[in-house]
């Protein structure tokens, strides 16, 4: 940081006051999120201890390495464009998500945000880097989605009719094997409330039921109900519900 120039604030009724190098100092060490000055040969030159911490390195270590040296190898292109028109004159600014690799060798997900420091001549000096670990954000989601196709596969390859239905009432997925057991296609009923599927007289009581499974997180039911088949007539199955 002592490579910066103190700049000047102007104060309420009263001249411009210069803000020196310790406030500047003061709130890259103390900012919360992880932050790096790094020069335009991608060497480190300033590291606070959130981004130390962050990665694992003590500020001795990182203040040895480059950008290239702590991010994971296949995100190394993901800036290649930015400084490319920074140095072009284009956007001084950029935020993009990529991977770094800790001290320890596991991967971090970071959000960065990356500004460029000019001298007077326009050209770029030093690279102000902001960094969010977002890693657990991402796990989630990744384990999320793997639950899904998990659940997705399950239910398209089961014997038995799954439907997920919305708090509505309305299916929102049929799986395939409703055409085995009633002849309707699956996406004939999306959309459409699932009581339409029990006989007239079946409909009051299963509404019922399904209000009080709504209305009870990890409620269960199961009762034996007639549902309409595609030919007009009946077949008596048992239905399962659960919150």
């Amino acid at each position: 940081m002592d490579e910066l120039d103190a700049i000047e604030e102007p104060e309420k009724g009263g001249a411009p006051e210069p803000l020196g190098q310790e406030f500047f100092q003061r709130a890259f060490e103390d900012a919360p999120i992880g932050m790096a000055l790094v020069g335009v040969d991608e060497r480190i030159v300033g590291a606070n201890v959130a981004l130390c911490r962050m990665l694992g390195y003590s500020r001795e270590e990182l203040l040895r390495l480059t950008v290239p040296q702590i991010t994971h190898p296949d995100d190394l292109a993901v800036e290649v464009e930015f400084k490319a028109e920074a140095f072009g004159g284009g956007p001084g600014t950029f935020r993009v998500e990529k991977r770094y690799v800790r001290a320890d060798g596991t991967v971090l997900i970071g959000r960065l945000s990356v500004s460029t420091i000019v001298d007077d001549d326009g050209a770029p000096r030093f690279f102000v880097g902001q960094l969010e670990d977002v890693t657990r954000e991402r796990r989630a989601e990744e384990a999320r989605r793997a639950s899904e196709a998990l659940f997705r596969a399950l239910v398209e390859n089961t014997t038995e009719v799954f439907v997920v239905v919305g708090a509505d009432g309305d299916a929102l997925h049929v799986s395939p094997a409703i055409s085995e057991l009633l002849d309707w296609a699956p996406g004939d009923r999306v959309g459409l409330p699932l009581v339409d599927l029990f006989e007239t007289d079946e409909q009051p009581a299963c509404r019922v039921a399904f209000q009080a499974l709504v209305a009870e997180p990890d409620a269960t039911f199961r009762r034996v109900v007639r549902m309409r088949h595609h030919d007009g007539g009946h077949r008596q199955v048992e239905l399962v519900g659960r919150n």
